[in-house]
């Protein structure tokens, strides 16, 4: 059943005041002169465009103003649909995979580099909402942009259903599902548990070893390692992000040697 579009009070993102040298993402141009058109150019007709201002707006943002709420609850349904979505057109169309390549190829479509450069393609990043103190920090929003892309599908689900929202992430997603060499590019932790199980008896595990930031916007160090001895460590905005840079680290040090 679809659910009923919520938040009609939130306000529309507004123009997005980071210091301007053309850098980063967020500091382009915006393809469009209202934030209404960025969200028709996909096909879509918003009956509550309050409800994808929300999608692009930080908790940070939320934080310095109170009456507009963060994408924290949006983002918790947008990554839900998208698991539901790329699991069965990645298990449709590739119909001669093992559960372990179906697998390892959805991980590889719902990763955060992937969702990240599609909303930065899509043109999201100048219309998301940071609070002044974050907006000094552009060179680490990639995983905001991931943050807003699965919020921005919550809404198209929301608005639209379940069926709409299917056929939505099929066109969009279609060169990464069909794609065999993108759906079997490596996984960092899997290839590492490959390489430690043939080595070792002891098992390969992971170890948080720091983390700071508020509570929804927190970052993570986190260590690999077999017996006690460090292979690798990693740092990301949550920790399995930590962990896959972790991984990464330590398969690329084994083979240095």
């Amino acid at each position: 059943m679809k659910d009923k579009p919520i938040l009609d009070s939130v306000d529309v993102p507004s123009e997005n005041n980071s210091p301007i040298d053309g850098t980063y993402p967020e500091q382009q141009p915006k393809k469009f002169a209202t934030f209404r058109e960025l969200i028709e150019s996909f096909g879509l007709k918003p009956k509550n465009l309050a409800l994808y201002g929300m999608a692009f707006t930080h908790a940070s943002y939320y934080n310095e103003n109170r009456g507009s709420p963060d994408y924290d609850r949006l983002e918790f349904l947008g990554d839900a649909v998208l698991d539901m979505v790329v699991g069965d057109l990645v298990y449709r169309n590739h119909p001669d995979w093992r559960s372990g390549k179906l697998s390892r190829a959805r991980a590889q479509i719902v990763e955060g580099k992937c969702l990240s450069e599609l909303a930065i393609n899509m043109g999201f990043a100048p219309y998301v909402r940071f609070s002044v103190g974050e907006k000094k920090n552009a060179a680490y929003h990639n995983h905001i942009f991931e943050d807003v892309f699965e919020s921005f599908i919550g809404c198209v689900y929301l608005e639209n259903g379940f069926d709409f929202v299917y056929r939505f992430l099929s066109k969009l997603l279609y060169p990464y599902i069909s794609g065999g060499e993108q759906a079997g590019a490596i996984i960092w932790k899997t290839k590492l548990q490959e390489e430690i199980q043939s080595e070792f008896r002891s098992p390969l595990t992971y170890q948080v070893v720091s983390e700071s930031g508020i509570a929804q916007d927190k970052t993570f160090t986190v260590a690999c390692l077999v017996d006690g001895v460090v292979l690798g460590t990693g740092v990301g905005h949550n920790k399995k992000q930590a962990e896959t840079e972790a991984a990464k680290e330590a398969l690329l040090a084994r083979k240095r040697g």
